[in-house]
């Protein structure tokens, strides 16, 4: 219970809201002022009898318990403002009815330490700690002036009730500390996360920038050398055509090695659009072929021929025997190796 009544209001906020943060801050610190005013109090009105004292502790108790109500309904900015104009208002009402015996004037530490935790706006807390200081300032002049006597006790039940005093501020002041660095340990942890994740990211993006540098690298090599041995064959065709010396075996083998390499360009390019169709994201079925490696072999000697000639190299082709053909492997109905 008491978990769900400090988590009341945060649900649905994310961890890098600052609002989440401040409603469980609010819910904590009522909840202890709560609990202090339905036991404190009414010690300090058997000792005091003063039944102000009661009357002030029950109201106090009653409108921090609505503040725990504002925030489950998402008002989270009213349970701020509201939660520091009590503490203002019960400080000032205690200082002057128990006087100075408590030593009330302590809480103002606890009320400008709240202006930096539940307020991010600088216009803000500069007018909640001037009211703090304006609080202040009232409970001093009163205390000279004596405008409203405290409660008259003896030595002893001065004692006790100014310890009973220290006790209660300097444990909400520890909560607020402890508000501090949960706080600041929650976004230390947040901000490692995040920058772990930024890292592992841009790990991705660089793997991936790289992979894309070396496929276009490739796709650019693998074009320039289609095209280059495409230009070899036209100018061939065109010297000899130049020449006279074409006859129907040129043409048709130099045809055959224009038609492979138009084949191989085809292929680049399809690899280059099926590439950009996998960077955004859109993925088509996967279809598997059988692959006819003596023939892609060949081919590529083929198309390589006309530029090896044009540099007096020699191409041979020798494949391995294990290497089998597409129609062996059709026939037994297992891919290429």
């Amino acid at each position: 219970m008491w978990v769900g009544i400090v988590n009341a209001g945060t649900h649905g906020l994310t961890p890098y809201d600052y609002r989440l943060g401040v409603c469980k801050g609010i819910n904590l610190l009522s909840l202890w002022i709560f609990l202090i005013n339905i036991t404190v109090g009414p010690l300090f009105f058997i000792v005091s009898k003063k039944i102000s004292v009661l009357f002030g502790s029950l109201a106090e108790a009653s409108v921090v318990a609505c503040l725990i109500v504002l925030n489950q309904t998402r008002r989270y900015l009213t349970a701020s403002f509201t939660f520091y104009l009590i503490l203002n208002i019960a400080t000032l009402y205690f200082s002057s009815i128990l006087g100075p015996t408590v030593e009330a004037q302590l809480m103002i530490v606890l009320l400008v330490g709240l202006t930096f935790f539940m307020f991010q706006s600088f216009t803000v807390r500069s007018l909640c700690i001037l009211s703090s200081i304006l609080v202040l300032i009232v409970m001093e002049v009163n205390f000279k002036l004596k405008i409203i006597k405290g409660v008259e006790t003896t030595e002893h039940i001065r004692d006790l009730m100014r310890w009973a005093a220290y006790t209660v501020i300097i444990f909400l002041v520890a909560i607020l500390f402890y508000l501090y660095a949960w706080h600041t340990t929650k976004l230390l942890e947040q901000i490692k996360e995040h920058a772990k994740g930024v890292e592992t990211k841009l790990n991705e993006e660089v793997q991936i920038n790289n992979k894309k540098s070396k496929f276009i690298r490739n796709a650019y090599h693998e074009v320039r050398s289609q095209f280059r041995a495409v230009f070899m064959i036209i100018n061939v065709l065109n010297l000899r055509h130049k020449d006279e010396k074409l006859n129907d075996s040129d043409v048709s083998e130099s045809l055959e090695a224009l038609s492979i390499g138009s084949r191989n360009l085809q292929m680049i390019l399809t690899n280059i659009l099926e590439y950009s169709k996998f960077e955004a994201d859109i993925k088509d079925r996967v279809l598997y072929e059988f692959i006819n490696v003596r023939s892609m072999i060949g081919d590529l000697v083929e198309m390589n021929k006309y530029p090896a000639d044009e540099r007096n190299i020699k191409i041979d082709l020798i494949v391995a025997k294990e290497i089998r053909s597409y129609e062996t492997n059709a026939n037994r109905g297992k891919p290429a190796e």
